[in-house]
């Protein structure tokens, strides 16, 4: 009786092997990056120089507002998802303070937090505005509370995570602040 189960294990193998090569090739594909800034970079001219906007008590009424500063992508580009968190002290939102941030000339929204304390504000991104290169991060400081205050705030820094981010990098999942 002829029987074609030598060929048959064979074939089996090589199946799954193709598998494994197609999920290792998609994996790769879809690695993310994790791109963070913690230094002034950039100045109001646009000419990557540092104007100190950065870890310092800035208001629109300093020479050197607004606050800006470059993220650097030096790998790929995203291709599902790109998440901008900041993280800055002194957001007074309740108040009528309105710090409104923006990542290559398009506006992502608005940083939320409270008075004197540190927070963390992050922002979906649309992955078509990202660029190889340096990604210009400008954050404006407004008073919408009618009284004429002149708001201040610091920023300390921000982290640009191209889908999902870089596992060895950073994890935005969970965090904790410890004194």
């Amino acid at each position: 009786m002829p029987s074609n189960q030598g060929c048959r294990f064979p074939a089996i193998i090589f199946r799954l092997l193709l598998c494994l090569l197609a999920f290792q090739v998609s994996a790769q594909a879809f690695a993310g990056e994790t791109y963070y800034t913690d230094t002034d970079n950039e100045d109001n001219a646009g000419s990557g120089s540092a104007d100190g906007d950065m870890d310092f008590r800035l208001g629109s009424g300093s020479a050197i507002y607004p606050i800006e500063f470059n993220i650097d992508v030096t790998d790929a580009l995203p291709t599902t998802s790109a998440v901008l968190t900041i993280n800055a002290n002194d957001v007074d939102e309740e108040a009528g303070e309105t710090d409104t941030v923006f990542m290559n000339g398009v506006e992502l929204g608005r940083l939320s937090g409270e008075n004197n304390v540190d927070n963390t504000t992050r922002f979906s991104v649309d992955p078509s505005i990202i660029q190889p290169g340096n990604n210009l991060v400008e954050i404006t400081i407004a008073d919408t509370s009618g009284t004429g205050t002149n708001w201040q705030l610091t920023v300390y820094w921000g982290q640009l995570l191209v889908d999902g981010g870089s596992e060895e990098d950073a994890d935005t999942t969970a965090f904790s602040i410890s004194n």
